[in-house]
């Protein structure tokens, strides 16, 4: 069995595709960018793909797409292509060919809200990004083949809020936190954990939708003030409110329940406090 991580020049695939790689799995990178050892796959053109290399019983990890919910508005046509009508084909011929798909989709399917919601709510997607991860999602609902991830915010020492943290102190600079955005972020660890589980049970796994997420809402606000009190201390900010234009594709809140996530895992996931710890390989009760 080979396991194809589409994306593995981003955030998330190339995490995955690490992660998979030290666990002696046969990994094949796919991305849009070519590289030693990369099969290419532009998925305005998908057609171009080299499909002989997948065979019955692989597993497709599709992580790529536009995520930028900006680019996703404001570049519609040209996202839609790619986030939909491309992903839609690339995975229509992998499941053609007996592979199986992991979908990498979003919280943004729910909409706003405050309460939690479990993978058999009614969806109602927030902006166009959301609209077009819930398209692809409703394409294939009933393929046994094909489970769908929808993420909440994925937290690490290299995720991009993280990111403009550190890079805020290195620079001296007050950073600017959005405020409200509540989300049950959950620790990258642990969606490794999910995925490498399904990777090697995957008939064991009779969920087809997991909601990926931590155990608690947490704000912008609050992930700032971990990383201040537990990373770096000389970390400074001021809280912003955006503009409703904002909200529109970034809702204040993303409500999902972890049952069927914390069934796989067999463990609760970790907060985003102990997952800070992890991340930045900080002693508790101390400062990194």
């Amino acid at each position: 069995m080979k396991v194809f991580v589409v994306g593995s020049n981003g955030y998330l695939g190339s995490a995955v595709a690490r992660a998979l790689e030290s666990g002696s799995m046969d990994i094949r990178r796919v991305s849009s960018r070519p590289g030693p050892g990369v099969l290419h796959l532009d998925l305005s053109a998908p057609e171009t793909f080299s499909y002989s290399h997948i065979n019955a019983g692989d597993i497709v990890l599709m992580t790529a797409a536009l995520s930028s919910p900006d680019i996703c508005r404001d570049q519609y046509d040209v996202a839609y292509e790619i986030n939909v009508v491309g992903t839609g084909h690339f995975i229509e011929r992998c499941l053609a060919l007996g592979a199986r798909v992991i979908f990498f989709s979003s919280d943004t399917v729910y909409g706003p809200g405050n309460a939690e919601c479990s993978e058999t709510e009614n969806c109602k997607p927030a902006g166009e990004y959301g609209l077009m991860k819930n398209e692809v999602e409703t394409r294939f609902k009933d393929h046994l083949s094909l489970k769908v991830l929808r993420l909440s915010y994925v937290m690490s020492s290299e995720d991009k809020f993280m990111r403009y943290l550190s890079a805020c102190v290195s620079d001296c600079k007050e950073a600017e936190i959005f405020h409200p955005m509540f989300r049950r972020a959950v620790y990258l660890g642990d969606l490794i954990d999910l995925i490498t589980i399904l990777c090697t049970s995957w008939d064991m796994t009779g969920y087809r939708i997991i909601n990926v997420c931590g155990p608690e809402l947490v704000s912008r606000v609050d992930m700032a003030t971990m990383y201040r009190d537990i990373v770096s201390p000389g970390l400074h900010f001021t809280v912003v409110r955006p503009s409703d234009d904002f909200f529109m594709a970034r809702p204040q809140v993303i409500n999902m329940s972890n049952f069927a996530f914390q069934s796989i895992l067999g463990r609760i996931p970790r907060t985003i406090r102990d997952a800070i710890y992890i991340a930045f390989g900080c002693q508790k009760g101390g400062i990194c």
